[in-house]
């Protein structure tokens, strides 16, 4: 995606939804658009230092939660996910 234009990232970026909603297969990507997350994830992880620092839905992508992964700042969320519910997991790293 990084070498695309927003258009042509965009228009890929719901092809693979799109996809993967119509045939019930799971898509991996690794993103460094933040925006791209937050519009097409249903499920984000965040890594930092090769540690899983968040694991949530795309709808809980905060600023809070982007600064314990971009930054090392702790976030300011701590719920964690249990299997089926909608709420992240920020770990403590």
């Amino acid at each position: 995606m990084a070498s695309l234009d927003v258009v042509n990232g965009a228009m890929v970026m719901g092809m693979l939804r799109r996809v993967a909603s119509e045939t019930g297969l799971t898509v991996m990507a690794t993103l460094h658009h933040v925006d791209y997350a937050r519009v097409y994830a249903d499920r984000v992880l965040g890594l930092r230092a090769g540690r899983l620092v968040f694991d949530g839905p795309a709808g809980r992508l905060t600023d809070a939660a982007l600064a314990a992964i971009f930054d090392g700042a702790p976030a300011a969320e701590t719920e964690r996910e249990a299997p089926g519910l909608a709420q992240p997991e920020l770990v403590a790293g």
